[in-house]
């Protein structure tokens, strides 16, 4: 339950951001190369460092695709482009 809740404001903080740049730019191009971008970083970076022993291992609550600190610098870059 806690992991879908901060993959919930992961992907709205992220998506603010490339909604944001969408907007901005008048092309869909810095939007998909953020998307690009994130998941490289999440899936080939902080993944395979923070597997652990187990798939429940306490490295995947911090870092990962819905870990809280992940979330966290999500939201504090969504937050002031959302006003």
């Amino acid at each position: 339950m806690l992991s879908a809740i901060v993959f919930g404001v992961t992907a709205a903080s992220i998506g603010t951001v490339e909604g944001w740049s969408r907007l901005a730019t008048g092309s869909v191009w810095p939007a998909v190369l953020l998307h690009a971008t994130w998941n490289t970083v999440i899936h080939g970076a902080f993944d395979p460092d923070t597997l652990g022993d187990r798939p429940l291992a306490v490295q995947n609550l911090w870092v990962g695709e819905s870990g809280i600190l992940v979330a966290a610098s999500a939201a504090v870059l969504g937050f002031p482009l959302a006003r």
